[in-house]
């Protein structure tokens, strides 16, 4: 607990730095790099990310939905597990060209496919038409 609130604390000194600089998408890039450590930040900052993207650009843009994403994945919405892999799927339809991009989103893929293995989400079963 200890190492979470200095965690925490480091964030926010951060995050209070590049916003008295008037850099919005550095206070998020801050939030960003803190939440590779620890996803759940991407759940307790949600006001700042959605404040800085109306600056950022579409890379940062990105990067924190899949930022979000994971933390999702690390705290499943309780009536709507299944909305994880959709949003996922979303990514991947929108960003499909974009080896940068679908990088990011494999590592969000490799934990969907670690809560279906442990049965946390269940698999999804794909219907298609011809």
């Amino acid at each position: 607990m200890v190492a979470n609130a200095q965690s925490d604390a480091t964030v926010e000194q951060a995050i209070s730095a590049a916003r008295q600089a008037g850099d919005l998408p550095g206070a998020l890039r801050a939030l960003l790099d803190a939440c590779e450590v620890e996803p759940r930040l991407a759940l307790e900052y949600t006001d700042l990310a959605a404040e800085a993207q109306l600056e950022a650009g579409s890379e940062l843009h990105f990067a924190w939905a899949c930022a979000e994403l994971r933390a999702y994945t690390y705290n499943l919405p309780i009536e709507r597990p299944e909305w994880v892999r959709e949003r996922y799927q979303e990514l991947l339809a929108a960003h499909r060209g974009e080896p940068a991009q679908m990088a990011l989103l494999r590592r969000v893929g490799l934990r969907i496919g670690e809560l279906e293995a442990t049965g946390a989400l269940p698999q999804s079963l794909v219907v298609r038409t011809r």
